[in-house]
């Protein structure tokens, strides 16, 4: 009989780690290794609750950890999630992704839990603390979070290594274990695995019986078997005791081959998975289905097999059922895949002459890695757009969909020299002729001079929706420029800067800011440099202006915090230019700002869910400088995205997505009566003074620099509003008054 408990929690007062976080922007690696061995211990405790049988927690993340303010010690709370360690019970009651910042690999794959899981989760919540950044799971891609968290104690790093691993049977298996890890016991850490069985040794009998028959063989005979015998068996044993003592380890797949996809497997969160609405539970199988009849085909290069994908994609896009009165928020809501839409438009195009022959080239779009889904999406939604546009059966291009962690920059570089070189990870037969023309990529302002110039040496043209960073760094600092081979369809820092610095001068009418940002980091270094120059070429003298840079330390977080918090009359108002790293500690900033009633102004990193989901904080209290607003868009692509994706107006992220998409369009398209466009031909067209496309606003232009070429409603204003009726899918509103039509 099974034995169940009953759950009693006690009322703890006091604040949690993510409301302490929110305050002091990260916790000492002291404070973050006294914090990890009391949840060791608390863990130990809960695993093993009456030394048969334990719970897992499954949530553990800063907000479910609070500290008493009667004896300072740790709380584990929130238990809604526990499960009991029992045998028998099946996948869907036992692992479920409640937290994504912090839950295990596992538990979005919807595999069973184990107490690994928890450990896991303890320890991304030991990164947050340490960086007071809350997307951890870009800071553990490839485990390569210790580019971005220097630790000095290395038993503390080690065991963050073992909690961290992929697979929960790596992992320590008991939080006792880990602890063993911190205090430097000899061989903590370590997993012992069987060996394989050798199998047994000869039977003397057998041996015995050889011999025998040997002595009966004539003298001659016996001469060569006494010379070739040992011999033979010397060899024999080596090859055995090789293949006893060094089995052989089954050959690992390439490096990143899971990071592309054309419509084999899913490079997003599997989106409606555990939606309650049968519709949308219908399309996620149907997905599911294509993609595995989509690998088949390509496999076997079976043109049956593509029209199955095409037909199983097809399906499940029918499925989608937008329901006008369900919200977002509701298990019933059904979040159209843009990704389904890309894979529906790959099957298609497959099954063309010019797609079996080779000769149809790639376009690749890189996106960013699971934890930003949001972005992810708005960039699909505008290159999937496109492809509804297209006349599959002469099609220009196929699309090849690539997964990046734009926090990791040697992963960045080796992605962009898999794309350039045209060697894609197990990539299948049937694409390898296909050659890669151009890039679509989703690159921080961090990274994209690094991308840039391994696409420009292979002259692979990269277009980039959402860079905005200037891309001339000044002759003293010895940086190199953007490559001329990167174009850009977002409107650039310049435009951003002077937006900002016109509403702050002559619509506010306010002369005292504070400016908050990131000396490390290109785009907020731009934007800040270009705003400072706005300003003092108003009036140097009548203008006052404090910097506060957050990159040099966490004193540095703490004490731009403490600025704004003591701010007076110096200060009405905050500029913040984050920049990706820094983006949690700005958001506190932000916060805190509002409350003080400071206006604020900022660039598009914090264009945004967070911002959106606080209206009673940021609502008419945060302005933004983006490339322009849904307000904005041409009639036919207003209607396409209310068809296609149910949202009547997109961000702006999905308008110049949607605008790289049409220029390699337009480009592919004068050169069709090219039988073999070159990426030569494409930078050529692009690069031309005449070249324009159609936009989701405005012709997509570019000027000798390759940005967005300045045109009436590229470069605009907004503020959050979620009441307001004209605000857009994440509750901003455009910003009309005072009038400005850039250039």
């Amino acid at each position: 009989m099974q034995k169940f408990f009953y759950l009693v929690q006690d009322y703890i007062e006091g604040k949690n780690l993510a409301q302490e976080l929110r305050e002091v922007g990260s916790f000492s690696e002291g404070e973050v290794i006294n914090i990890l061995k009391e949840i060791l211990n608390l863990l130990n405790y809960i695993h093993n609750y009456d030394g048969t049988n334990g719970v897992i927690h499954r949530d553990i993340k800063p907000a479910n950890i609070i500290r008493c303010s009667q004896d300072d010690k740790l709380y584990l709370i929130d238990f809604g999630a526990v499960k009991q360690i029992l045998q028998g019970l099946e996948v869907e009651t036992t692992s479920i992704v409640l937290d994504p910042h912090f839950a295990p690999p596992e538990q979005f794959d919807h595999d069973k839990v184990s107490p690994a899981s928890d450990l896991y989760a303890t320890a991304t919540t030991c990164l947050c603390l340490l960086t007071g950044f809350t997307d951890t799971r870009e800071l553990i891609l490839n485990s390569s979070w210790r580019a971005h968290v220097p630790v000095s104690d290395q038993h503390f790093a080690k065991a963050l290594d073992e909690m961290l691993k992929r697979r929960q049977e790596d992992r320590p298996q008991s939080a006792q274990e880990v602890l063993k890890i911190l205090s430097g016991e000899r061989n903590s850490g370590s997993h012992p695995t069987q060996r394989p069985n050798s199998g047994s040794s000869p039977k003397p009998r057998m041996l015995r019986r050889f011999l025998d028959w040997v002595k009966q063989l004539p003298r001659r005979w016996r001469s060569i078997i006494s010379f070739v015998f040992p011999f033979s068996l010397g060899i024999a044993i080596a090859v055995a005791c090789y293949f006893i003592f060094h089995p052989k380890s089954p050959v690992p797949p390439p490096p990143f081959a899971n990071y592309f996809s054309r419509g084999e497997e899913s490079l997003i969160a599997q989106l409606n998975a555990k939606s309650k609405n049968p519709s949308c539970k219908d399309a996620y199988n149907l997905k599911q289905e294509g993609m595995k009849a989509f690998k088949q085909a390509s496999s076997s290069a079976n043109e049956n097999l593509f029209k199955k994908a095409d037909d199983l994609f097809t399906q499940s896009i029918d499925k989608f059922k937008l329901d006008p009165n369900v919200t977002n928020s509701s298990t019933n809501f059904c979040i159209v895949d843009p990704e389904t839409f890309i894979y529906q438009y790959n099957s298609k195009v497959a099954q063309t002459v010019s797609a079996r022959n080779g000769s149809l080239p790639t376009i690749a779009v890189v996106i960013p890695s699971e934890s930003n889904l949001d972005i992810t999406l708005e960039i699909l939604r505008g290159v999937a757009q496109v492809l509804k546009e297209q006349n599959t059966n002469t099609p220009l291009f196929q699309i090849l969909l690539v997964k990046d962690n734009n926090n990791l920059i040697e992963d960045v570089k080796r992605i962009a020299n898999y794309i350039s070189n045209n060697n894609i990870p197990e990539e299948f037969d049937y694409f390898q002729k296909s050659q890669n023309l151009g890039v679509i990529g989703r690159y921080t302002s961090r990274y994209i001079w690094e991308a840039g110039g391994i696409y420009g040496g292979q002259k692979l043209v990269l277009i980039a929706p959402t860079s905005t960073a200037i891309r001339e760094f000044p002759p003293e600092t010895l940086q190199p420029n953007l490559h001329h081979y990167v174009f850009r369809t977002a409107s650039n820092d310049s435009i951003a800067a002077k937006n900002l610095a016109e509403y702050m001068w002559d619509a506010l009418k306010l002369r005292k800011v504070l400016i908050i940002y990131e000396s490390t980091d290109p785009h907020s270094k731009s934007l800040t440099e270009e705003f400072q120059n706005q300003l003092t070429n108003r009036n140097p003298n009548e203008i006052n202006y404090q910097l506060c840079d957050l990159s040099a330390s966490s004193f540095n977080k703490k004490n731009c915090i403490s600025t704004v918090k003591t701010a007076e009359a110096e200060v009405n108002a905050l500029m913040l230019a984050p920049g990706y790293i820094t983006l949690n500690n700005i958001l506190n900033i932000a916060q805190l700002g509002a409350n003080r009633n400071f206006k604020i102004l900022t660039g598009d990193v914090l264009y945004n869910r967070q911002i959106s989901k606080n209206p009673e904080t940021f609502t008419n209290k945060i302005v933004l400088a983006v490339f322009s607003h849904a307000d904005k868009v041409q009639n036919n692509f207003k209607s396409q995205t209310i068809n296609l994706w149910g949202i009547k107006k997109v961000s702006w992220r999905t308008m110049t997505s949607y605008d790289a998409a049409q220029a390699f369009v337009k480009a592919l398209s004068d050169l069709r009566e090219n039988a073999n466009p070159t990426r030569q031909n494409i930078y050529e067209k692009l690069n031309n003074t005449s070249f324009s496309a159609p936009g989701a606003t405005t012709e997509v232009r570019f000027d000798p620099d390759h940005d967005r070429k300045a045109a009436t409603g590229v470069g605009v204003l907004v503020q959050l509003n979620r009441s307001n009726p004209n605000s857009d899918e994440y509750g901003f509103t455009l910003l009309e008054t005072p009038q400005r039509n850039n250039p």
